[in-house]
């Protein structure tokens, strides 16, 4: 389209001014005076066409544009070069048309490109949205314990859901290790899992020690260990447009304490 654009102003702009008459030198100028056509004089000082027109040549009809740099200064300098863009611009008839033409065709290439503008900001808001308002659940262990002959140990897991809308949790993974683990891709084997139909509410907003932003699954994992143990695993969930996310989980548990750390890798410890 631009090189369509330019290659229309080059063409008007270089063909010739309106036809004028040719003229026949000096002895076929002639002036009217009342009702009598004379020769022009040269001592003929109010004859009309007795002085050259501005910016007229007698080799190129039309305006004459020139440089307008030749002997000015300052203002005037400004004041010609302003003049000499006019003459170039309407200088004639199919100057003026073209220079317009541009104008419109500048005018609708800039409303075409803020639009475009105005309708991409529209669609990454829109992209932006779901992220913005979607579920984020989180999972960690909570109530470790031993039971009373110290044989065995018991975890369960404690869900958050720091976003904007409720999440449907379908299905939770859990494992113990006694080695830590190894790669920078999860490997889940050995472990036990149970699927549900939880929908978490969004804690957002609420305090840490609200009970409201805290939901203990009902699920236990136990292990005849009580010495410190990996444990890990991960939850899958739905958010409001039931679109599936994944969030995992890699501690190291301290039965006798009730306590964990994070540990594994960030892949082992990931969110989508």
């Amino acid at each position: 389209m631009l090189r369509l654009f330019a290659a229309l102003l080059l063409l008007v702009w270089s063909s010739e001014a309106l036809p004028q008459p040719s003229s026949g030198g000096e002895s076929s100028r002639v002036t009217r005076h009342g009702n009598y056509d004379q020769p022009d004089q040269p001592d003929g000082g109010h004859a009309v066409d007795s002085a050259p027109l501005v910016g007229d040549s007698d080799d190129e009809p039309g305006p004459y544009i020139g440089s307008c740099a030749e002997g000015k200064e300052g203002f005037d300098l400004v004041l010609s070069c302003g003049n000499a863009a006019w003459n170039f611009a309407f200088g004639s008839a199919e100057r003026s048309i073209a220079t317009f033409a541009g104008i419109l065709a500048a005018s609708t290439l800039l409303l075409w490109l803020n639009t475009k503008r105005a309708a991409t900001a529209a669609r990454i808001a829109a992209e932006q949205i779901p992220a913005v308002e979607r579920a984020y659940l989180f999972i960690a262990p909570t109530n470790i314990t031993l039971d009373e002959t110290r044989t065995e140990t018991t975890v369960h897991l404690r869900v958050d859901n720091p976003g904007r809308t409720p999440g449907i949790l379908t299905m939770v993974y859990g494992q113990f290790s006694k080695k830590p683990p190894k790669g920078e891709t999860p490997d889940y084997e050995g472990g036990g899992s149970k699927e549900f139909e939880l929908v978490v509410n969004s804690s957002n907003g609420l305090s840490p020690h609200d009970p409201a932003s805290n939901v203990i699954l009902p699920v236990t994992f136990k292990i005849d260990f009580t010495d410190p143990i990996h444990f890990w695993g991960y939850v899958e969930y739905l958010d409001i447009l039931k679109k599936p996310h994944t969030s995992r989980f890699c501690t190291l548990i301290y039965p006798a304490q009730g306590k964990w750390e994070i540990a594994g890798g960030r892949a082992w410890n990931d969110w989508s």
